[in-house]
């Protein structure tokens, strides 16, 4: 990859560019509220939840996302609207496109392990319906002589 397009996948421009949104958003409400409710508002949780959103939609990492920003923050009390704007960014994300990671494996054409397990069609079985009775066989490496 090229030195002038590493910054688009760089991941500290992500959250960079969903705080000015987020912040955008937040000085365009504290402005309305000021104007029409005579009401003060902080723009600072709108910049965090602008960062969430855009790393929660582009990533797709929900707990963990929530964990490390809780952490790196300290706003615990943003938790509950962290969670949910991560949620819903990723599920928005899943609407339109993989993720970033995910893109990323496939552009690379890095072998994945995929889950192709039906849920639905074992839901009723038990343990004894889907073990087998036949041995199992371990192959180790035999050491060079």
């Amino acid at each position: 990859m090229t030195p002038e397009r590493q910054w688009l996948v760089d991941g500290a421009s992500e959250p960079f560019c969903g705080a000015c949104f987020g912040s955008l958003v937040g000085v365009a409400m504290e402005d309305a509220a000021e104007h029409f409710a005579d009401v003060t508002l902080n723009a600072a949780p709108y910049a965090l939840q602008g960062s969430v959103a855009l790393l929660g939609g582009v990533q797709r990492s929900s707990l963990s996302l929530v964990v490390i920003i809780i952490e790196g923050t300290g706003a615990v009390r943003q938790l509950l609207p962290i969670i949910l704007t991560t949620v819903v960014a990723k599920w928005i994300g899943d609407l339109f496109s993989t993720g970033l990671n995910q893109t990323t494996l496939q552009i690379k054409e890095i072998p994945v392990i995929t889950t192709s397990w039906d849920s639905r069609k074992h839901r009723a079985k038990c343990a004894r319906d889907v073990m087998t009775g036949d041995d199992i066989v371990c192959l180790l490496e035999e050491e060079p002589s």
